[in-house]
């Protein structure tokens, strides 16, 4: 106490305060800043996006970070029987997705109706078809939709595929498992 004393009444004398004796001394704290800041780990960076899609986008990041994050996920999609795991287990799958942080590019498109999304190899690049993405509006629903679209492409460029033939495991590979997991998790 002495010594804080004798340093404010160094400052004092360097700034011309007055310190008065008997005077109580306040003593200062480090505040921590209370405002935390949540880590992207799965990003998207809209490159042809009109404003409306670039907010739902983001809103979808968000709610995509949250349902990766979640217990739920992770006990979905270890207990939903994966397959083409690229030699992973099931709780790996989930500890790749979950720890990899990759942002990818996002266009928008305008095409038939019967494909909401794809992704053009080697480049990590994610295409949304307008035609079915205006379909998910700017609803709880409709971002997590947006979301399980987005990570399921986001999925390939961490390596995950899937057959392209409508078979009946196809719902069993990581990128629709991961579909199956926000239909369940996300609400």
């Amino acid at each position: 106490m002495r010594k804080i004393i004798i340093l404010l009444s160094l400052i004092a004398s360097c700034t011309q305060l007055e310190i008065k004796k008997n005077e109580p001394v306040v003593e200062i704290k480090k505040i921590e800043n209370p405002i935390v800041e949540t880590v992207k780990k799965i990003g998207f960076d809209c490159k042809t996006c009109k404003s409306k899609e670039l907010i739902k986008i983001k809103k979808a990041e968000v709610k995509a970070n949250e349902i990766v994050q979640s217990k739920c996920f992770k006990d979905f999609m270890i207990n939903w029987g994966l397959i083409w795991t690229n030699n992973k287990t099931a709780p790996q799958v989930v500890v790749h997705i979950q720890n990899a942080n990759l942002t990818v590019p996002v266009h928008y498109y305008y095409g038939n109706c019967n494909i909401v999304g794809y992704r053009q190899p080697p480049k990590p690049d994610i295409y949304f078809n307008r035609c079915s993405h205006d379909q998910y509006k700017d609803t709880p629903w409709g971002i997590c939709q947006t979301a399980s679209n987005a990570v399921h492409e986001w999925s390939h460029a961490l390596g995950y595929d899937h057959s392209f033939n409508k078979t009946y495991n196809r719902g069993k590979t990581v990128p629709y498992a991961i579909n199956q997991a926000f239909n369940k998790c996300c609400n």
